[in-house]
């Protein structure tokens, strides 16, 4: 008699492990999508946040070469050489998603006037099953020709 009330309580636990047996994978798939996306999206966000800041740092340094080095200066900047003066600093983009202008005022590279870098990159999110539109990443420095 003992044995069949235990035999009996054993079948039971088994057939609450059977009612069991799916919901583990069900609650998977309706939780990983989710989990999914916030976690490509924060690797989104990390990878902007990288490139603004790249982007900031190159103009600021290309700006400082331009007011440093006027058209009378030993190594005088040109437009080329402040442009590829951004590149290194923003390697991790194709070259297609990158341009950097460089402007002066009327008075052209001579101490006194102003000039303008302005730097963009283009940068397209990344999510699985979504499309967006690029995001263009600007960034504009100025500064006073000083030497």
């Amino acid at each position: 008699m003992r044995r069949a009330v235990r035999r009996c309580a054993q079948l039971r636990r088994f057939a609450r492990l059977r009612e069991d047996a799916g919901v583990s994978l069900i609650e998977m798939a309706l939780v990983m999508p989710i989990f999914l996306t916030l976690s490509f999206g924060f690797i989104n966000f990390a990878l902007i946040s990288f490139g603004m800041c790249n982007v900031t740092f190159a103009t600021h340094t290309a700006m400082r070469y331009a007011t440093l080095h006027s058209a009378n200066s030993y190594n005088p900047a040109t437009s080329t050489a402040i442009t590829n003066l951004v590149r290194p600093y923003i390697f991790q983009y194709p070259s297609n998603t990158q341009s950097t202008t460089v402007s002066y005022s009327s008075g052209g590279n001579v101490v006194g006037q102003t000039v303008t870098v302005t730097s963009t990159i283009i940068y397209t999110i990344r999510l699985p099953g979504y499309t967006y539109t690029p995001l263009n990443l600007k960034v504009v420095e100025s500064g006073i020709i000083i030497m």
